[in-house]
């Protein structure tokens, strides 16, 4: 980094940086090296939220989430901008940082699927995700433990397919069952959301917006989603999704979406339409506007900026480029 900065740091006007742990390490040299340049920072979750989270769930350590909780913050306090893209976050950074920070929305652009599949063509439900990453693991678990079993109970036939990649040792034989699937990694999102009736998230911790939820919103698959999942989305609970806490409400919430096809294809339509307005390019292009600005960068006023070039070669000559 530092290499880069000592020959093109001159030519910056914006260094943008993801995560707090790399902020750590890239703004001293910035500031020393390209003096002039804002630096933003985005945020894929508030870690320290999330590891408070597992801390009180029993599964992580408080001292760690509050030694956490205090670099993440010093980042913050240091960047001139800082993206978040859960409300529920500004408000828990605000309450610590006061007036010393910067943060502003981070845009979320995602393209909509036009034409899926109906629930006559679809079954099965459906959660993906990276199982490195703990809540997924734990969201399995939970799923598996606790609504799977009142399922089979309550006579519902249904198989839980699970995509992903990043098992620990064992996990897949002590979870597998024969409707209980783990189907590994796929190519695309589609090929879980395509062809599932219900897509689930039944994170019981973890921090920040979930890809896995706005992705199931593009492809138009209706979810039942816990609150920690919901968070941030602004999602409404009986219109986009359903959303349940305890064993019994995911119960009753996914036998209704299994078994109702008017309920399955207005949530289906509804989610659709809320990704289509919240996850905009044109949307999400201001929202990114505005938060640069608010550290004073400003890009050409032109819809052409602020959207990524593959392999320009004025930049690679070193021109300085109004986007």
């Amino acid at each position: 980094l530092e290499q880069v900065l000592q020959e093109r740091g001159g030519e910056l006007d914006l260094v943008y940086v993801t995560r707090f742990d790399t902020a750590l390490r890239a703004i001293d040299p910035t500031r020393r090296l390209a003096p002039q340049a804002k630096i933003a920072l985005t945020l894929a979750d508030l870690h320290f939220m999330r590891q408070i989270r597992d801390a009180i769930s029993g599964v992580g350590s408080l001292d760690d989430a509050r030694g956490t909780r205090d670099r993440e913050l010093h980042a913050i306090r240091e960047a001139d901008v800082t993206l978040s893209y859960s409300d529920v976050e500004h408000a828990v950074i605000l309450s610590h940082n006061l007036e010393s920070g910067n943060v502003a929305k981070a845009p979320w652009v995602a393209d909509v699927e036009e034409s899926i599949p109906g629930p006559e063509e679809r079954g099965g439900l459906a959660f993906l995700g990276s199982y490195a990453h703990p809540p997924n693991r734990q969201a399995v678990e939970f799923f598996c433990e606790q609504v799977m079993p009142r399922l089979r109970d309550g006579g519902t036939e249904v198989t839980f397919h699970v995509y992903g990649s990043g098992w620990p040792d064992g996990f897949r034989q002590q979870f597998a069952t024969r409707d209980v699937v783990f189907e590994g990694f796929v190519d695309s999102v589609a090929d879980a959301y395509g062809q599932r009736r219900v897509a689930v998230a039944p994170l019981v911790s973890g921090a920040g917006l979930k890809g896995k939820v706005i992705d199931a919103l593009t492809h138009g698959v209706p979810q039942v989603l816990s609150p920690i999942a919901a968070e941030g989305t602004g999602l409404r609970d009986g219109l986009e999704v359903l959303i349940a806490e305890t064993p019994e409400e995911w119960l009753e919430r996914l036998t209704t979406l299994l078994a109702d096809d008017e309920r399955w294809a207005r949530m289906s339509e509804a989610a659709r339409a809320f990704a289509q307005d919240a996850y905009s390019f044109e949307r999400n292009q201001a929202v990114m506007r505005r938060a640069l600005e608010s550290a004073g960068a400003y890009a050409s006023p032109s819809k052409a900026a602020l959207v990524a070039k593959d392999a320009r070669p004025d930049w690679r000559a070193g021109t300085r480029l109004e986007q």
